[in-house]
């Protein structure tokens, strides 16, 4: 994959997470403002494998707060966890078995809480 599809995924993937909450909603507290990037390409070296890089930040603070990267193949579920900074972050990712739609999904808890969920489907070129 370019780094042009590559950012053009990542860019899309922040669209949407901007997109997510209508106008009129509350916003949450500075403290729990949550920022997601994410990124999916295809291994080095082929073989059905993909790398998934996910940066997730607090928007108040200005701190990563997570910044896991995997690898998986093709047509299984993964998925990733860390913690830092009293936050516990879960990633998963799948890619279907034709290589051309991905499913991303980002969950963010604090003191046990859920503060931030983020789920996508997009395609990637063939």
């Amino acid at each position: 994959m370019t780094k042009k599809r590559t950012g053009l995924i990542a860019m899309l993937a922040l669209l949407a997470l901007a997109a997510g909450s209508p106008a009129h909603a509350q916003a949450a507290p500075a403290a729990e403002r949550i920022g997601v990037e994410m990124t999916i390409r295809r291994a080095d070296g082929g073989g059905g494998q993909y790398v998934c890089r996910t940066t997730v930040r607090d928007l108040a603070a200005q701190a990563v707060l997570a910044e896991p990267e995997f690898r998986f193949r093709m047509g299984e579920n993964a998925t990733a966890r860390s913690s830092g900074e009293g936050y516990e972050v879960e990633v998963s990712a799948f890619v279907s078995g034709g290589g051309a739609q991905v499913d991303h999904v980002v969950v963010v808890r604090r003191k046990g809480q859920v503060t931030a969920a983020q789920s996508m489907t997009f395609h990637l070129p063939l």
